[in-house]
């Protein structure tokens, strides 16, 4: 069986895991670390079903299976790491928006 990409979805969770004392959140690389492994893990999964399902599946399907399982799993990651890792927090920037009173159509729009 193989798995295309498993290698630089390692490498990627080491070199992640291993930036993440560089820069001050270790929380945010960690997570981000833990979402390079699910990726490795969903296509290695699609592969084994693969692998269960085609007694012997040809190079291409077998490409196919691995670039969409990956494809997929890269879009979830981003959304994971663009929703709930890199979140960035202004409290006062959004209690600031929302406690904004607007303008009265007199201000707006004074009579000629």
């Amino acid at each position: 069986m193989r798995n295309c990409g498993g290698g630089v979805g390692i490498a990627t969770s080491f070199a992640v895991a291993g930036l993440a004392s560089w820069v001050p959140s270790r929380r945010q690389h960690a997570q981000a670390a833990g979402s390079a492994a699910a990726v490795y893990a969903v296509t290695s999964l699609a592969m084994l079903v693969l692998q269960l399902l085609v007694v012997a599946p040809g190079a291409e399907l077998q490409q196919v299976v691995c670039l969409s399982a990956s494809a997929l799993a890269g879009v979830a990651r981003f959304a994971v790491l663009r929703l709930v890792v890199f979140v960035r927090e202004h409290p006062q920037d959004a209690v600031t928006v929302r406690a904004a009173a607007p303008a009265a159509p007199a201000v707006l729009f004074p009579a000629a």
